[in-house]
């Protein structure tokens, strides 16, 4: 489980305020349609102008607590929805940054119900796939490594220290992780 709610606050919070503003705009829209084709119906014909107004209020009062209720579930959903996209988002994020650093393989850890489970596996194999051909590289370069110490005597030790350095300077290039 993750330590905190919001990893990455400026995307979760933008989108909070988009689907908030969604459903306000909405709700503000379908409330003066409905008025007006209430207060356009000849149904409101028969009625005084106090009743009228006590409707209209009525209306008002009901629709305001229906927006109300909808604009709470709607935040709570998703808030709680892009908690499960960002988050992943953050964690492949590291990832990519660790491979950057040439840091490979390992595992990504999703929760269960998290999204872009997928990607991930996707990066996991990549960076393990990486992983497997650096180890290959490495026993290759050691394998070198080893005919060329044999070589000592046999030709100049400058050259033979000059080739060991360089194969030793490409083994530390990259870190594998487990």
């Amino acid at each position: 489980m993750r330590r905190r709610f919001f990893v990455k606050p400026e995307i979760q919070i933008k989108y909070l305020i988009f689907t908030v503003l969604l459903i306000l705009i909405t709700g503000i829209f379908t409330y003066l349609i409905m008025t007006h084709k209430l207060m356009t119906s000849s149904f409101v014909e028969n009625l005084s102008l106090g009743e009228v107004t006590a409707l209209k209020n009525e209306i008002t009062k009901s629709f305001l607590w229906i927006l109300l209720i909808i604009l709470i579930g709607f935040t709570i959903q998703s808030v709680f929805l892009f908690h499960r996209l960002v988050g992943p988002i953050y964690a492949l994020e590291r990832v990519i940054e660790f491979m950057k650093e040439g840091k490979l393989g390992g595992s990504i850890k999703l929760r269960r119900h998290d999204q872009l489970k997928e990607l991930a596996s996707l990066i996991e194999e990549m960076g393990n796939k990486f992983a497997f051909w650096i180890e290959e590289d490495k026993r290759k370069i050691e394998e070198i490594r080893g005919r060329i110490e044999s070589l000592r005597g046999k030709v100049e030790d400058g050259l033979i220290n000059e080739i060991i350095d360089n194969l030793n300077t490409l083994l530390k290039n990259f870190e594998i992780q487990s």
